[in-house]
């Protein structure tokens, strides 16, 4: 019988004890994540959710942008906890305590997947069989309390990583199971099945073919097994056909792509290597973990800027390159020993090679899953070296190993309670990147959202020099600094500045509308009614979609004495037959809004009139 027909030992009866020690340590490590509040993305995932809406309607809503677009798994999971989600009475947002719950639910789920799978593969070695199930014990609960982990848990709208990692690691570990004799055709449709929804859950599935490929040439073939297990590997490779349908539609256009004015496959490729570097820091000590690392761009655009920026990108470039190589060729010479890293560099590749992610140059949620291979290698060596040594050398090593998980435990905390502040987690966020215009953005934001005026500004306003120094992606940070500069200082009284911070808000990007609105109404009130006429004619043609765009000008039309034409103008915009009663109503609040009282009740008196 070969490795890999071993049945497993004790089976699963004799893991229960394991797991429930798994489920403790995470729990401790997790509890103070159910306070947290949304973040970033978070925001956007759920500003367009509404209370009582049925799944599948929210599931098409999130496919259009964002996070979980062109990943329905994440998108349907995200929307069905948005259904269940509890909702403040006026609340703009749902309560973030069921997202964060049903992401530590799902990171606990990849912990004792990640435990039986390298119970498993461990045991494939022959060295590690009696040592096999404490070792897989060990790696999972090192990695389930990590505080990298944080990112993809905490950080609700990463759920996405967390997902992808949990289909991942059953499809690896069904796809071992279908190695063995009996119910091969179970194991693999379930196989096939996890790599389907590890796919719809983040492009990254795709590469479940490739990783079940290098485990089964280390661990269980030399050949690879292709031959073997043509139905398994037909099963895992079709998953590319929804990779490839979902990919078409080019979902999340403004956030991945190949070419920008300042950022290339290039410099991409080089800005990576210092990423990685920090990548592997951060698994060793994990601290400071941030939520927008501000990652800066090396600065080639062309060949002849190789040399002059080489200190900038060189040393990490050539450490990641050795390594890779190292990698690809111990992988044929003794691929037991390289496997951990390949399967790391693997799935690492598609976000840190040469495809460049515009929002994110670097982030920590990127680790999740290969800081898992990583662990279980680890481990693994240490498992060697244990052979043959007595209990006190095995005592040591445990004691070791519980001191690890508690002083991760305790930092996994900490960090968890930072996210019930968002004002403190992006404070703290800029005070370690301070280059970085995206966290002065949201640290002025959320101390704007909890009525700290005062202290929004200077934050915002550094946003803004940063921004407007910047040349690459971060340049896109302005018109927003801009945008609510310009709102603080209406709240302040200062309608000029605004105006002025307003407009220039709008030449950098005219698309933003939430600007424009903010702009017409500062315009208004001042009596700038020609500009605000302007300002609204041109919100209407860049956003014909907008209902309210439409009725800015309807507004400024009252204003102006032109009411048949106002009439007209909400029936056109609102798509209603002339007659109908809902127009008087929209037109007394816009007369209301124009500063015409007496129309307004006017256009009331007939509402109540109409049958």
């Amino acid at each position: 019988m070969s490795v890999a027909h071993r049945p497993w030992p004790g089976g699963l009866t004799g893991a229960l004890l394991p797991a429930c020690l798994l489920l403790a340590v995470a729990g401790a490590a997790y509890e103070t994540a159910l306070g947290a509040r949304f973040v970033f993305d978070d925001i956007l995932m759920s500003s367009g959710l509404t209370p009582g809406a049925w799944p599948f309607e929210l599931l098409f809503s999130l496919q259009k942008d964002g996070t979980a677009a062109g990943r329905p798994v994440m998108a349907f999971s995200w929307s069905v906890n948005a259904v269940f989600a509890h909702w403040e009475e006026g609340a703009r947002l749902p309560s973030p305590r069921s997202f964060v719950a049903v992401n530590v639910v799902l990171h606990v789920a990849t912990g004792l997947a990640l435990f039986f799978l390298a119970e498993r593969l461990l045991g494939a070695v022959r060295r590690l069989e009696g040592l096999a199930r404490s070792l897989a014990l060990a790696a999972a609960a090192l990695w389930t309390v990590h505080p990298l982990t944080t990112s993809a848990v905490t950080y609700a709208a990463q759920r996405a990583e967390v997902l992808m990692s949990l289909f991942f690691v059953l499809a690896l570990l069904c796809s071992c199971r279908a190695l063995e004799p009996g119910r091969r055709g179970l194991w693999v449709a379930l196989a096939t099945l996890f790599a389907w929804l590890s796919v719809g859950s983040k492009e990254v599935g795709a590469l479940v073919p490739i990783a079940f490929w290098l485990i089964h040439r280390a661990l269980f073939s030399r050949s690879g097994g292709l031959r073997d297990h043509k139905p398994l590997y037909a099963g895992l490779a079709s998953a590319w056909l929804l990779t490839a349908g979902l990919l078409a539609t080019a979902p999340r256009p403004d956030s991945v792509g190949w070419f920008s004015q300042s950022l290339n496959p290039l410099n991409y490729l080089l800005t990576q290597g210092n990423a990685l570097v920090h990548y592997a820091r951060l698994v060793v000590w994990p601290s400071p973990l941030l939520v927008d690392y501000g990652w800066p761009i090396v600065e080639v655009h062309r060949l002849a800027d190789l040399g002059r920026a080489w200190p900038s990108y060189g040393p990490a470039l050539v450490a990641v390159a050795a390594a890779v190589v190292a990698t690809a060729i111990g992988f044929f010479r003794a691929p037991r020993a390289s496997l951990p890293m390949a399967l790391c560099f693997l799935v690492l590749g598609p976000s840190s090679s040469i495809l460049p992610i515009r929002t994110e140059i670097m982030a920590e949620h990127r680790m999740y899953l290969p800081m898992a291979a990583l662990l279980v290698g680890i481990l693994g060596v240490a498992g060697l070296q244990l052979e043959g040594r007595g209990r006190s050398a095995r005592a040591c090593f445990a004691l070791v190993v519980a001191s690890l998980a508690f002083a991760s435990v305790v930092a996994t905390r900490e960090r968890n309670l930072e996210y019930a502040s968002p004002v403190e987690l992006w404070a703290a966020n800029a005070r370690h990147t301070p280059q970085n215009s995206r966290a002065f953005l949201n640290w002025g934001a959320f101390l704007t959202a909890v009525g700290r005026f005062e202290e929004a500004f200077p934050p915002l306003q550094r946003a803004a020099d940063l921004a407007e120094q910047a040349a690459g992606p971060e340049r896109k940070m302005l018109p927003l600094a801009l945008h609510r500069l310009g709102g603080l200082e209406d709240r302040r009284g200062r309608p000029a500045q605004a105006i002025a911070l307003l407009e220039r808000a709008l030449v950098e990007d005219p698309e933003n509308y939430d600007a424009s609105k903010l702009l017409l109404d500062v315009l208004i009130r001042q009596g700038l009614w020609e500009r605000a006429e302007q300002v609204a004619a041109r919100s209407r043609e860049v956003h014909p979609e907008i209902v309210w765009a439409g009725l800015d000008l309807v507004l400024l039309d009252l204003r102006a004495g032109r009411d048949a034409q106002a009439r007209a103008g909400v029936a056109r915009e609102l798509g209603l037959p002339p007659d109908d009663p809902q127009i008087p109503l929209v037109l007394s609040d816009l007369a209301r809004r124009a500063g015409r009282a007496g129309l307004a009740v006017e256009l009331l008196r007939e509402t109540r009139s109409q049958p």
